[in-house]
């Protein structure tokens, strides 16, 4: 795979074999940057093929071309990618909107509704990483201490700031049950 694919990912998710509807396959979603959209892969993790029940090729376009992170959420029968984007303008100076775009793997469309606008969640700085918490999504800064808990319609539910985190910020994010 990575022959075939030199660019950094922006994102990395994971699904069960047991995500309804996706083949009894558990795979590894990866976000990458591309024009004039950025790249969503689907991969399986026993033999590292792009699952081609995804898109014909297994690659599929994202909602942006400006996309920072995606988890992976099923919910019901259902299984989305909570994709988030920095859709903003070309002023630098400006505060960096950030969208949350949810996107149905079966269909390859963005849910009617988003992408929703997390101006209102506190989500300004660039994205460190992006999770799901089995409610919630924890999104992560890359250069600061930020740390928000927001919910799959993008209103924050809370927010915090770890130890330490602020000298060099956070480049990822994982969530486990347990801890």
């Amino acid at each position: 795979l990575a022959a075939a694919v030199t660019t950094k990912p922006l994102g990395i998710a994971w699904s069960a074999s047991t995500a309804a509807g996706l083949g009894n396959t558990e795979s590894v979603w990866v976000l990458i940057d591309a024009e004039p959209y950025d790249k969503i892969l689907r991969i399986n993790t026993d033999d590292g093929a792009l699952n081609t029940t995804f898109d014909t090729d297994g690659i599929a376009d994202a909602p942006s071309n400006k996309t920072e992170g995606l988890a992976f959420v099923t919910e019901g029968n259902d299984n989305f990618l909570y994709i988030v984007a920095n859709d903003s303008g070309g002023d630098q100076w400006a505060p960096k909107k950030k969208n949350l775009y949810k996107y149905n793997v079966k269909t390859g469309a963005v849910v009617a509704g988003y992408p929703k606008n997390l101006e209102n969640s506190g989500v300004w700085d660039d994205l460190g990483g992006i999770a799901y918490d089995g409610t919630n999504l924890v999104v992560v800064a890359k250069q600061n201490q930020g740390v928000w808990i927001v919910d799959t319609n993008g209103d924050k539910v809370g927010e915090g700031w770890p130890c330490c985190s602020s000298l060099f910020g956070m480049t990822g994010v994982a969530f486990h049950e347990s801890r």
